[in-house]
């Protein structure tokens, strides 16, 4: 049985369990039962019309797959899938990390340590055209917080720095650019 739902001023739902769903729902305000349905197809659909109809958000996939979704997550195949790629210290023990640099093998050195001669350098531009040179993008947010008095962060320098992202010319007044 499929419950379609409304929780007063906030949404239109559809559930399975009612029972379950209103303990979760319990802080959002005050639910009443709507209509119940015996198929899943028909639930569906009359959960989206309720949306339009009482001016709520209409959700982006409908509950049918929503429904699907749930169940291929929770097949025992999908569990310990998503345990084995949470397990990091088994995927480090299995990742042979070689960085050959000035013909030296840094295999058995810790992996930050490695990596972290590899930055790029980063210049930074003030609204003044003042450039300076930082070692990273750590470095420069970091150089930055204190110089301005501003909290600066690396992923916004990343952000400016990235060809990905044409439309981020700035972070907080300054220009910034690969050494």
């Amino acid at each position: 049985m499929y419950y379609i739902y409304e929780i007063i001023g906030v949404k239109v739902g559809c559930t399975e369990d009612m029972i379950r769903r209103q303990k979760e729902q319990l802080s959002k305000g005050v639910m009443i039962l709507l209509e119940c349905h015996m198929d899943i197809q028909e639930a569906s659909r009359r959960e989206r019309e309720l949306q339009v109809e009482k001016g709520y958000r209409v959700d982006s996939k409908s509950y049918t797959n929503v429904r699907k979704n749930q169940i291929l997550t929770t097949t025992p195949e999908a569990r310990k899938k998503a345990i084995a790629n949470t397990d990091f210290k088994a995927k480090a023990a299995n990742t042979d990390y070689k960085v050959k640099v000035a013909n030296t093998d840094y295999s058995k050195m810790d992996f930050k340590a490695i990596m972290s001669h590899l930055q790029r350098g980063i210049i930074g531009i003030s609204t003044q055209a003042i450039r300076t040179k930082y070692s990273g993008m750590e470095e420069a947010a970091r150089q930055l917080t204190l110089k301005t008095g501003i909290k600066f962060n690396a992923a916004g320098i990343s952000n400016v720095c990235s060809p990905k992202r044409p439309n981020c010319k700035t972070y907080k007044g300054y220009t910034f650019e690969y050494a």
